[in-house]
């Protein structure tokens, strides 16, 4: 392998490794909304199932049942409710995490706020199914182009008689934005659509053979190819998430992010 080569792969290692690294979770600390709350906030938080209660670090999960130091709302059968809190560390965000901790399975929206323009962005819709016992809620997307400063959950029709409760919300990303990461890509290849659901066609200009690798965040290698065409067409039989795919042809590399969904 000629030094380039080698120099290549390396700053795609350490590129990797940052990466991996980078990743950080922040909580809740400003509500700045609620539809309405069991107990209305008066003197530092101190009221049962106040909005407040959902801020920071989780501190009733993994325990369940109707406690105190989680947030509920105060409005009885048929009402819809919301929750919107802030966040003073803003991040591009790949993960969402919500801890519920009384009757699972009420969130049917949640929206993330873009903090250039001000706008909630829909990244999750489902059905709701309420189920008893705690659930820490996990949302996997594609990072963010813009940076979150804000979530808002969105509960769907409350039709029973039960308290669902929610312990905290937690971002998880980093500060740096990995979604253009392009440092290392010259300009002969191309592989569209990118995010994918794993059907790829890569195009390049070079003739001959080129060999396409792709690797994990931890950097592992999870896919290689020999390319013979200028244009192919690939199925990518991977788990959704961040990948980096690296094309080496005559002791060059076209290092680029490649997201699956």
């Amino acid at each position: 392998m000629k030094k380039s080569t080698k120099s290549a792969l390396l700053l795609f290692a350490l590129l990797v490794a940052n990466l991996a690294n980078s990743q950080t979770t922040v909580y809740a600390d400003t509500v700045l909304g609620v539809s309405s709350e069991y107990s209305l906030t008066i003197v530092n938080c101190t009221n049962a199932n106040s909005a407040c209660k959902i801020l920071g670090a989780p501190d009733v999960y993994p325990n369940c049942g109707d406690i105190t130091n989680a947030w509920t709302f105060s409005n009885t059968l048929g009402s819809r409710e919301w929750i919107q809190v802030g966040y003073s560390t803003q991040m591009y965000v790949d993960t969402i995490r919500i801890y519920e901790t009384n009757h699972s399975g009420t969130i049917d929206t949640v929206y993330l706020r873009d903090v250039q323009t001000g706008l909630w962005n829909t990244i999750y819709s489902t059905t709701v199914n309420v189920v008893s016992g705690c659930n820490v809620l996990d949302i996997v997307i594609p990072t963010t182009t813009y940076k979150v400063d804000a979530v808002r959950l969105a509960i769907g029709d409350y039709t029973g008689f039960y308290w669902p409760e929610y312990d905290a919300v937690a971002l998880i990303g980093s500060a740096v934005s990995t979604v253009g990461v392009d440092e290392y890509k010259l300009k002969n290849t191309t592989i569209f659509p990118n995010p994918s659901n794993g059907d790829i066609t890569v195009n390049t200009d070079r003739t001959g053979t080129s060999t396409l690798s792709i690797y994990d965040v931890l950097g592992n290698k999870v896919f290689s190819k020999t390319l013979s065409q200028q244009s192919e067409n690939l199925s990518l039989n991977l788990p959704s998430g961040i990948y980096f795919s690296v094309i080496e042809k005559n002791g060059k590399n076209e290092i680029e992010k490649l997201v699956l969904q």
